[in-house]
């Protein structure tokens, strides 16, 4: 899992507080539908009881350069 380090919660268990929190206001990125990444998101939030909204890409590569365009912004 990776985050922005912007983002409020530096810990998993503040991850899943702050999701449950604020259900459906945050993205989660995978390089595209029925990847290993998508796979174990979707897993994540079952097991984590969060709301995530999936955001699918063409590929690693393309999420990680927007997950840290917004790092450095």
């Amino acid at each position: 899992m990776e985050v922005n380090p912007a983002f409020p919660a530096k810990t998993l268990p503040e991850f899943i507080a702050y999701a449950k929190a604020h259900p459906g206001e945050i993205n989660m990125a995978s390089a595209g539908p029925g990847s290993i990444q998508h796979v174990c998101g979707e897993l994540f939030k079952i097991m984590a009881g969060v709301d995530l909204v999936h955001v699918s890409y063409r590929g690693v590569p393309p999420a990680l350069a927007d997950l840290m365009a917004d790092a450095c912004m």
